[in-house]
Formats: structure tokens, sequence, C-alpha cells
């Protein structure tokens, strides 16, 4: 790598730390470095998520004692995860570059309309849980749901955390921390299958990884301190103003 390759994955890597402590969308700014500095489609976003997954944990530590208040439901939300999120990464195993370079510009688009407008499915969600009757068949729904989100996690991953919290509040976690903690224990239970399955594999490019993941880390205590500084909606907004150039930028360069 060269000098210019390692600052840019240092600095992607500070800044989607960084971006993951305060809001949430650190993957726009270290999948693109990825691939800029060369590695093919489905490598960088191995890589990506390796380099971004020790930083999962602190979050899970942090909300352990609300989720210890959900335990009757971690059996099964994790086997579905753990399940969905293998066939994911064996899913990107199983894609041709040519095919997954296709794939990244819908992508894009897809992570940054759920970073944008996530937020807007869990209230929906929670409306659509069962009252009366019904249970058996919301079980169902719920569970094909959180099995479909798995495994777009295991496969890209980018603002799945809302789609797993929209199924949180369609089976009754109602309390927004409870909500957060299980959606933090999911994602990186989610994060480490399809981590385990790309070391496997083969296809991390180590020396980028361990250099963007020194930059995750600094970046990741910089957020934290910083996050009661920063005003939480003005950084959700450069963070999908990023998204969007990205999803153009990428657009223009697969289709023109």
């Amino acid at each position: 790598m060269s000098p210019l390759d390692i600052a840019l994955l240092l600095g992607a890597g500070l800044l989607g730390g960084a971006a993951n402590a305060l809001a949430g969308g650190g993957t726009f700014f270290t999948f693109p470095a990825m691939l800029e500095v060369g590695l093919s489609p489905v490598v960088a976003n191995a890589s990506n998520a390796v380099a971004l997954w020790p930083g999962r944990f602190p979050s899970v530590i942090a909300g352990w004692h609300d989720l210890m208040k959900v335990r009757h439901r971690l059996l099964r939300s994790c086997t579905i995860a753990a399940l969905g999120s293998l066939a994911g990464a064996w899913l990107l195993l199983a894609t041709q570059e040519r095919v997954f370079t296709a794939l990244i510009p819908w992508l894009l688009l897809f992570a940054t309309l759920l970073f944008a407008f996530g937020a807007k499915l869990v209230p929906l969600f929670h409306a659509l849980k069962p009252r009366n009757g019904g249970r058996g068949l919301a079980f169902a729904v719920s569970a094909g749901f959180e099995a479909l989100v798995a495994i777009y996690c295991g496969y890209f991953g980018a603002g799945a955390a809302f789609m797993v919290m929209a199924g949180n509040a369609m089976t009754s976690v109602d309390d927004v921390h409870q909500n957060v903690a299980l959606k933090n224990l999911l994602i990186t239970l989610m994060t480490t299958v399809s981590v385990a399955v790309f070391v496997v594999a083969g296809i991390v490019a180590w020396r980028a990884t361990l250099v963007m993941t020194l930059g995750a880390f600094a970046g990741g205590y910089a957020g934290a301190r910083l996050a009661r500084r920063l005003h939480p909606g003005k950084l959700r907004f450069f963070i999908i103003a990023i998204g969007v150039a990205l999803t153009v930028y990428y657009f223009a360069k697969v289709y023109l």
C-alpha cells in the first residue's frame, strides 16, 4: 500500500468509527475507501465488515442491563440472526464480482434511504404489532422479516440497525432502551457470523483491514467524547448527504 492509501484508510476509519459512535452510517465512509485503494468489491465489502467489527462490542456491554429485561426472546432472535447472516455471507461469496459491482450503487441507495427514513419504520412497525388476536400470524411475519434483515446484514448491512429496531417494535419491544440494547446485540451477532465466514473463506485483505481498524478505534473513542457536543440532527444530515453523493458517484461510475 502507498502512503496515500494508508492515509485514506486511516481517515475513513476515523470518520467511520466516529460516525458509528455518534449516529451510525460509518459504512458510507469505510466501504468506498476500501474500493478506492484497489480492492475488488466483494473483498472490499468483507474487509470493511471485519474492520468495523471490534467496535460493535462496547455497545452490547453498555446495554446489558436493558438486554436482560428482554432475555425471554433472546434465543429466538439470536437464532434467526445467526442463521440469516450466515446465509447472507454465503450469498456474498457466491456473488460474481461483476454482479456485485452492478449492485453497489443500488445497495448504497438502499442504505441511504434506510439511514434517512429508517427511524420512521420503528413507530410504523410498532403499530402493526398484534393487540388481541393474530399472534401466530404476527410471529410468522416478524420472523420472516427478521430473517430477511439478517440476510441483508450478512450480505452488506449498511442501515440494517433501523430494520432490526422496526422488527423489534413489531414484536412488542416497546421500551426504546431495550429495543436499542437488543438491536446492538443482534447487529453484533450478525456481524460476527459474517466476519467468521469471510475470514474462513480467505477473502479479507488484512493489511487494509488492520489499518482501517486502527482509525475506527480512534474515531470511535473521539465520537464517544463528542457525542454530547454535536447536534445529532446536523450530523445525520451530513451523513445522508455523503450517502447521496456516493450513490450518485457510483451510479455514474458503474452505469455511465
